[in-house]
């Protein structure tokens, strides 16, 4: 089959060499070998075109399947993991010695609760359309969520955390977050943004409520940060941090600025693949960052100490980072467990090799996906987390010995998760969020680099999503959102395949927002009394295949795409364009006749 890639070459932005990657392919076009200066990687696969085994540098990671070609067992990693399936849906998870978590469903084929015989009981309620309205562990509530009508979520009861409301624009982005700690009773904080034309946050206030007192980004009494953008729509300056750029948008340098004292500078280096190959703090620590030939991210390592950290994954999901020392001891691995064929992890897993000691650790996410607790087979909470509006991450450790709390960066816990919003893990060194494609800062609240797949992504290359509470961005690539009926979805879900409708278009139109599906979705209808709005991943490659309209029947952006580009696959057999996640609207209006 022609059109193969058999070799490429790189080079950083100093234009240093950087390495070449060669590919191998069996004869039914899949891949079977892959190298390049940093690692090598064989696959095997069943008759049925499914992966068996995958060596990367001599660990082999192996998978097990049923006769419904459902993954059964997961080996490589520290531990074992073996699943087990009824109709279609995850029945029973066992990692390694530990007790099985089970699942139970509603008939609508949301979650219920996730249990085990230890004492771990996570239960889920439901809204009719699909939309998470509470989680409780054992008899303690969590977290309850409310929604408006339009089924965008306006705020979030926790039972630790307190209360938050989120008011929202017409383009469903954030405009006030109004917070109130459990212990308040008077005093509340306002967190206040502001946009730009292209949809840019250019403004930020902070503050506090009193009396429930509504506070403008025009009140004197309130902390105001502007952000500053060039021409391309790049942050060069928000509060204290200032931002250079290279001829190809890519951050090269990140300054900071504090009264007092110099300016403290990170330095940048990317090869042309738009990969970070180095970087230097400023306190003159040097990392390298090396990848498969795939782009996965599989070391790091500290130029002065030469300790380095490991990275295994399945497919485009990391399951385990080890540390290693420099005469190649392996000190901590953890490994992480995800929902099947989601970023939304379910478990963590910490050994420490010097004293054998395993712990396992359930996590507990919000609505978004993001990691809120750590929770012990036993049902305690001994790690909580927060994260801010495409921001910093906090975090809180419970030694339940002492019964006292801690805040701490996380790289003096005994205890933490690195996982941030979906696709993200932290870099502890530099405070960058590593997301598959790219990296990004909470600090200017983007990515470092722009999106792969070019202007395809949309206005904003470098942005991260509008509203990090409703959607999430696991690749660090384009969003595209399609309404449908309730059969193609169902038939979507089952075969993982996209199919032919009954019109005469050989393809899917898809929106470049949430509310434009929703108002594509309720103006075709769709043939019953509600439809589905599901929200995919599209890779470069893909996406640059899609035909853009800028004004589609007077909504919105929109792209047209051919099944052919839809049901692709990648290297390791996986769907290249992925389902994330799925919401079911109530019509407003049936299809015309």
């Amino acid at each position: 089959m022609c059109g193969r890639l058999l070799q490429s070459e790189s080079f950083d932005n100093q234009d240093n060499a950087t390495g070449k990657s060669w590919y191998e392919y069996d004869a039914a076009s899949r891949l079977t070998y892959a190298e390049n200066g940093d690692a090598w990687i064989a696959l095997t696969y069943s008759p049925a075109g499914q992966l068996l085994n995958e060596n990367i540098n001599g660990t082999e990671l192996t998978h097990q399947y049923d006769a419904a070609g459902r993954r059964i067992q997961f080996s490589g990693t520290q531990t074992e993991r073996s699943y087990q399936w009824q109709q279609q849906r995850l029945s029973e998870l066992q990692v390694g010695h530990h007790n099985p978590l089970k699942f139970a469903y509603l008939p609508g084929g949301e979650e219920q609760s996730r249990q085990t015989d230890t004492g771990f009981n996570l239960q889920h309620e439901w809204s009719a359309t699909g939309l998470l309205l509470g989680q409780q562990l054992g008899n303690q509530s969590l977290r309850r969520y409310r929604y408006d009508a339009l089924d965008r979520l306006t705020g979030i009861e926790d039972s630790h955390r307190g209360s938050a409301e989120f008011t929202l624009n017409p383009n469903s982005q954030i405009t006030a977050v109004r917070q109130r700690k459990s212990w308040e009773t008077k005093a509340g904080f306002v967190h206040l943004f502001g946009y730009d034309s292209e949809l840019n946050l250019n403004e930020e206030g902070f503050g506090s409520e009193y009396g429930g007192n509504v506070v403008s980004l025009a009140d004197e009494r309130m902390k105001r940060q502007q952000r500053d953008y060039d021409k391309a729509g790049r942050v060069t300056e928000v509060g204290r941090f200032q931002y250079r750029y290279d001829e190809c948008g890519r951050v090269i340098e990140k300054s900071e600025s504090k009264d007092g004292f110099r300016p403290q500078s990170t330095t940048l280096i990317w090869n042309d693949e738009d990969r970070l190959t180095h970087i230097e703090l400023p306190d003159g620590r040097r990392y390298r960052y090396r990848y498969d030939p795939f782009g996965r991210r599989i070391a790091k390592e500290c130029l002065q100490t030469q300790q380095q950290t490991h990275y295994l994954w399945d497919g485009s999901t990391l399951v385990q980072q080890s540390q290693i020392t420099a005469d190649g001891t392996a000190l901590t691995s953890t490994e992480y467990l995800y929902e099947p064929g989601t970023f939304r992890p379910m478990a963590q897993v910490t050994t420490r090799h010097n004293s054998n000691r395993q712990d396992l650790h359930y996590i507990v996410t919000d609505h978004a996906g993001t990691p809120q607790e750590l929770v012990t087979e036993i049902g305690d909470i001994e790690w909580r987390g927060e994260q801010a509006l495409w921001g910093k991450y906090q975090q809180q450790q419970f030694n339940l010995k002492i019964q006292r709390g801690y805040l701490e960066d996380a790289a003096n816990e005994a205890l933490s998760c690195d996982l941030r919003y979906q696709g993200q893990i932290e870099d502890r060194e530099s405070g960058l969020y590593y997301n598959l494609n790219r990296y990004y800062d909470a600090d200017s609240g983007q990515y470092l680099s722009p999106d792969p797949i070019g202007m395809a992504g949309g206005i904003r290359p470098q942005g991260y999503v509008d509203n990090p509470v409703m959607y999430s961005d696991p690749y660090g690539l384009v969003l595209l959102y399609r309404g449908m009926n309730i059969d193609e979805y169902n038939s979507l879900i089952k075969n993982q395949t996209w199919a032919y409708g009954n019109g005469s278009m050989e393809g899917k139109w898809f929106a470049e927002s949430y509310n434009d599906a929703v108002a594509w979705g309720h103006r075709m209808g769709h043939g019953g009394d509600t439809f589905r709005v599901v929200q995919v991943d599209v890779p470069d490659e893909i996406a640059d295949n899609f035909y853009r309209v800028e004004k589609l029947d007077n909504i919105g952006s929109a792209r047209y795409a051919e099944l052919e580009d839809l049901n692709a696959v990648n290297a390791l057999n996986e769907p290249k364009v992925k389902v994330k996640w799925s919401r079911e609207i109530k019509a407003k209006s049936k299809a015309c006749k």
